[in-house]
């Protein structure tokens, strides 16, 4: 099965530019921020929409980023949208994913967006990142910044301390250490992500669309069908983009051993995601 690891292919890079400059060049624009935690299928989901003749998508590696010294963080916003009024495209995909815990400014800035929050079990979140990039890199390096300002002030990690509440930086204060179960660590990563979602109120943002990823994998035709009528674009979804949306890596973590007091709390927010995924005004799962 082939994996999907590019937000952009090369074709769409020099073609797709050229040919909404002749097709859409005076159509409004609709721009789509895509947020969430790492892992979390959100690269697959640009690929769909990298799919469309009149998109334009810009991953986390983009100009969007281009003044950042690792390429991560976003430029100022009044640049970002300097950026984005130049593409012809009339939608604009961007998933600035290390700047989840910003989407609220960033959907006040750009007072015409929408946003799709992509979540994931966190069992599986884990141990994709685990298997990555390893138990440090992939687990315990991305809480430390939490409860360890000069770490994160010296690595480009310092995303990670943004935004967090004071409950979870206690919380990880307590928990974290250099040797701690890595599988623990990076469920605590997917619970500080997550938890923005809902410490940025977004669960009721009319403008914010909360998307399951095994739902999306499991039933792409339905799931995408939805998510277009839900941000007003035209639905399109070519067989080429349906072959390569599987479930191989669904319940994916199962074995991972967590320490009680972790499982409870990553349980807790997977329900809350769960039941807001059931509201009306969300992408139902």
């Amino acid at each position: 099965m082939k994996t999907i690891i590019d937000s952009r292919s090369r074709v769409n890079n020099i073609f797709k530019p050229w040919f909404q400059r002749m097709r859409y060049r005076s159509q409004e624009k609709k721009i789509i921020f895509i947020f969430g935690c790492q892992r979390s299928g959100t690269t697959l989901l640009t690929h769909v929409f990298d799919r469309m003749p009149y998109s334009c998508v810009f991953g986390e590696y983009s100009p969007l980023s281009s003044k950042d010294p690792y390429q991560l963080r976003l430029n100022h916003l009044d640049e970002v949208k300097a950026i984005i009024d130049s593409s012809p495209a009339p939608l604009i995909v961007c998933k600035p994913l290390v700047e989840s815990q910003r989407a609220l400014e960033i959907l006040e800035y750009f007072d015409n967006a929408q946003a799709i929050w992509l979540y994931r079990d966190y069992m599986g979140v884990a141990s994709s990142n685990l298997v990555k990039f390893g138990p440090d890199e992939g687990a315990r390096e991305n809480i430390r910044p939490v409860c360890d300002s000069e770490f994160a002030n010296s690595a480009s990690k310092n995303w990670l301390a943004d935004n967090v509440s004071i409950e979870s930086q206690k919380m990880i204060e307590q928990c974290y250490h250099p040797s701690m179960n890595p599988a623990d660590a990076a469920a605590l990563f997917w619970y500080l992500r997550n938890e923005h979602y809902f410490t940025q109120q977004l669960d009721s943002h009319p403008r914010v669309h909360l998307l399951k990823y095994e739902q999306l994998v499991s039933q792409p035709s339905e799931s995408l069908a939805r998510l277009f009528e839900l941000i007003d674009i035209p639905f399109s979804l070519p067989q080429n983009i349906i072959k390569d949306v599987h479930t191989e890596s669904v319940r994916k973590g199962k074995t991972l051993e967590l320490s009680p007091n972790v499982s409870v709390l990553a349980n807790k927010m997977l329900d809350r995601l769960l039941g807001m995924s059931q509201e009306t005004n969300k992408i139902a799962s």
